[in-house]
């Protein structure tokens, strides 16, 4: 992609070595508004709070400040500054508008509500405040109130607004968002067009159209309408991110980096943008790719080192990693930047959880209840605990609870959680309408949310539902690898063993590090009786997966099974040879079950011990037994590498199945994590 050239964006060193040019207060007015609009939220910030400083009674640059310290999340100063300018001029809309919104945004809805209101009164009509209130009706009153009156409660502001000022354009965008939230993608595109219509040289309408664009996965269009909005804005940051997400999402990784260091280059440097490259990078879960992300964070971390949306994505990476230390360095330098971030505190749990710390991982969801008691993430956590409690009661009231979220995220997992324990209780229709409720309220909802929606109707023997079910989920991210692994499972469950493959390799694609995806996929191609092509598929496995248990004990039963009893061994062996965190209780229950049919009855004592003494580690790691072990009986190596994924299924998981229903999870992870997706575990061979 070429360079683009032009005149970067000014910041606040530039601002500062003009001297006297920029010493009036609309002239940093300005230029703090210049920098805003090229993304530059704290550097906006800064030069505007130094410019009150200097101006204290310039209510212009007082709600620029402020407004500014609520988009960058400190909406309490956000309010004491609009608070002292409106004791200077009680009835100025445009404090009162500022002041409403940051109180919207801190949740504070009585208060927004009355400041919209009062400002209504003393200017009815008036088009920037119409566009405001409305914005917030949409995003905080129609979520608290009613999901269905809030949507035309915003329309009818809209409209007016339109009626006031039809060349506003600022309208029209935040009319095409309001309709996009709500599943309405026809209207939507309407209203994108009648503000182009308005202003054909707008930037952030042709961002939010393709962003439309992106959400129904029509990206050639979203990319043409992104190029053109950076031909007419250089410097828009937002449009080079959803850009290079547009180019990863269509599999052009090369082209998407390269979209992302113009941006930098031309419009930065930003953190922003770079964390969303980085997001992108971790997303893929391979050694590469996280590598590259680890460099992202470490260039974010010189760039703009009190930037906690990375320190947070950073320290969940290394967590997942393995790197307790470094996670906990991350989470510590976040939370004493903001004290009383949600989403840090969450993730922070989740790390404790991980690594068995539960009290630790308490008292960080204390805090987050403190703080947000509705949050969809918390409450979910709080129902996942309650839950594997055995109390179902009190797992359905926090579920309950966390749909209200107004965030769509926190709210899915909810629903999700409250359908699955329903199905869990046999009630097929309740968990049934839960899941059609939560799309319905949500409009759009996420991949994972709808292949855990298609893992229930397959349980149901809803199967063309499941078939469509998993085909919107890879529709909607194709990046979700998960999605792609339970799509594969489902056709090969159903006898479709081309479309299963197709799907394997497009996981595969995804996610070349994953091992669950490479030894359900060579387990099918071996049992179609294509054991060179299984073979390849296991070497190719092991290469990307060195250290995965359960992969190199489905390749030693395939070839035990085939009659290559040394090889098989051989490969049993080098499987308990990884790191002791790594090592994988069901391993040795298969190589006992097979030694002990040949007739090698103490190899498989021995081996038998060792499966119980891994138990018992795990279970004193977890605060209790995961399960004894079992004796060593009869059966052949199909049946013993099936009965032992029901429990113990490595990395980090668990798979708790009676048979009413998989809740196999990742320890502590309600957003990445939760049922495998495929029920791989509890199905043996499927």
């Amino acid at each position: 992609m070429q360079q683009r050239t032009g005149r970067a964006a000014p910041n606040a060193s530039h601002i500062a070595s003009k001297g006297s040019a920029a010493e009036s207060a609309p002239a940093i007015h300005g230029l703090a508004k210049a920098m805003q609009r090229s993304g530059k939220l704290k550097d906006a910030l800064a030069l505007a709070s130094r410019g009150l400083a200097r101006f204290p009674s310039n209510l212009p640059l007082r709600a620029l400040t402020a407004s500014l310290e609520s988009k960058t999340g400190n909406h309490v100063r956000a309010a004491q500054l609009c608070e002292e300018g409106l004791q200077q001029e009680p009835d100025n809309v445009h404090l009162l508008t500022t002041a409403a919104t940051a109180e919207g945004r801190a949740g504070h809805t009585q208060a927004s509500r009355a400041l919209f209101q009062k400002a209504d009164r003393l200017n009815p009509g008036n088009a920037v405040l119409l566009q405001v209130s409305s914005q917030f009706s949409t995003q905080s009153w129609g979520v608290m109130e009613s999901s269905a009156g809030g949507h035309p409660v915003a329309c009818r502001l809209f409209a007016a607004a339109v009626k006031a000022d039809p060349d506003m354009v600022f309208t029209y965008t935040a009319w095409g968002r309001c309709e996009m939230t709500c599943g309405n993608s026809d209207q939507a595109r309407h209203i994108f067009r009648e503000g182009l219509s308005a202003d054909p040289t707008h930037a952030p309408l042709l961002h939010a159209w393709a962003e439309l664009e992106l959400q129904q996965e029509h990206l050639t269009t979203a990319k043409k309408l992104l190029r053109q909005a950076l031909r007419l804005r250089p410097r828009h940051v937002p449009s080079y991110m959803a850009l290079g997400r547009a180019e990863w999402m269509s599999g052009q990784y090369p082209l998407a980096r390269e979209v992302f260091e113009e941006g930098h280059a031309v419009a930065g440097p930003s953190a922003p943008l770079l964390h969303v490259w980085a997001q992108l990078e971790m997303g893929m879960g391979n050694a590469p790719h996280i590598k590259a992300a680890r460099e992202l964070f470490d260039r974010i971390s010189v760039l703009d080192p009190t930037h906690v949306p990375s320190l947070q994505d950073s320290a969940q990476m290394e967590d997942r990693a393995g790197n307790a230390g470094r996670s906990a360095q991350g989470y510590q330098a976040a939370l004493a930047l903001d004290p009383s971030n949600v989403r840090v505190l969450h993730g922070m749990a989740q790390a404790h959880t991980r690594q068995g710390n539960l009290a630790a991982a308490e008292q960080c969801l204390l805090r987050v209840q403190q703080v947000q008691p509705g949050n969809g993430h918390l409450c979910h956590t709080r129902g996942v605990q309650a839950q594997k409690c055995g109390d179902l009661v009190a797992a359905a009231g926090w579920f309950e609870r966390g749909k209200q979220d107004s965030a769509v995220g926190g709210s899915l997992l909810c629903y999700e959680g409250l359908a699955e324990l329903h199905a869990f209780a046999r009630d097929t229709d309740k968990a049934r309408a839960t899941f059609e409720e939560g799309a319905s309220r949500c409009r759009s909802p996420t991949s994972r949310y709808l292949r855990q929606w298609a893992v229930f109707e397959r349980k149901a023997n809803n199967v063309a539902a499941a078939a469509s079910l998993f085909g919107a989920a890879v529709r909607r991210n194709p990046q979700d690898y998960k999605a792609w692994l339970g799509f594969a499972v489902f056709e090969r469950w159903r006898g479709n063993s081309e479309v299963s493959e197709r799907c394997f390799q497009s996981g595969l694609d995804v996610a070349p590090a994953n091992p669950h995806i490479w030894y359900l996929y060579a387990t099918m191609v071996w049992k179609l009786g294509r054991v060179p092509e299984a073979r390849e598929l296991f070497t190719r496995g092991i290469a990307a997966c060195p250290r995965s248990g359960p992969l190199w004990m489905e390749w030693a039963a395939m070839e035990w099974g085939e009659g290559g009893i040394t090889t098989g061994r051989g490969l049993f062996e080098r499987g308990s040879r990884v790191p002791a965190a790594y090592q994988h209780a069901p391993l040795y229950e298969a190589w006992a079950r097979l030694e002990l049919a040949a007739g090698n009855v103490l190899e498989a004592a021995r081996l038998t011990a060792r499966q119980g003494s891994l138990m018992l580690q795990a279970g004193a790691a977890k605060g209790g037994l995961v399960g004894g072990a079992k004796g060593v009986q009869g059966g052949g190596e199909r049946q013993a590498v099936g009965r032992s994924r029901g429990r113990e299924v490595g990395g980090g998981r668990e798979c708790c199945c009676d048979g009413g229903g998989c809740f196999s999870r990742e320890a502590g992870d309600n957003d990445e994590g939760g049922c495998c997706g495929t029920d791989a575990w509890c199905e043996g061979q499927g």
